[in-house]
């Protein structure tokens, strides 16, 4: 296995960690870790909320390679 299959087998993990979280989870997390950016309830329509799930993963990805 190289370290792209691992980095890659890594990320749909994630994916599909972030698939099972609730709309909720999502939020909190999001803000956890990307406070600065203005995440608005008002706007939570299912376009919106898998924007959110795609902006999630990618953050939970890198912080996961940046731990190691």
């Amino acid at each position: 296995m190289t370290p792209d299959d691992v980095n890659e087998t890594i990320g749909e993990n994630i994916s599909e960690e972030v698939g099972e979280m609730t709309d909720a989870e999502v939020l909190n997390e999001l803000i956890r870790l990307d406070p600065f950016r203005m995440w608005r309830l008002s706007k939570l329509n299912s376009e919106h909320l898998e924007q959110q799930r795609i902006h999630l993963t990618a953050l939970l990805v890198d912080e996961y390679n940046s731990s190691y």
